[in-house]
């Protein structure tokens, strides 16, 4: 089974055009995405997608992907896989 993320994600001082309420912070993006998937027909959309919303703060995706980095690391180890 393959799996495919989407994330938003931003360099730490976001430029002035892509201010959210007026903030600079990639938290305050994270905010504003998490309650976006809240709503209802946002997580519809997405659902009949084959999606699954999830909405984690930055520290907890952060911690996934690096979980999910451990893991298939030691798959390619285990089992050798090259990349051409």
């Amino acid at each position: 089974m393959a799996e495919i993320f989407f994330f938003i994600c931003s360099q730490r001082r976001m430029p002035p055009s892509a201010k959210i309420e007026r903030t600079r912070h990639p938290e305050k993006l994270a905010k504003v995405a998490i309650e976006a998937l809240k709503d209802a027909k946002v997580r519809e959309v997405l659902e009949t997608q084959a999606a699954t919303p999830v909405g984690n703060t930055p520290a907890e995706f952060r911690a996934f992907i690096q979980a999910e980095s451990a893991k298939y690391a030691k798959i390619v180890q285990l089992t050798g896989v090259k990349v051409k």
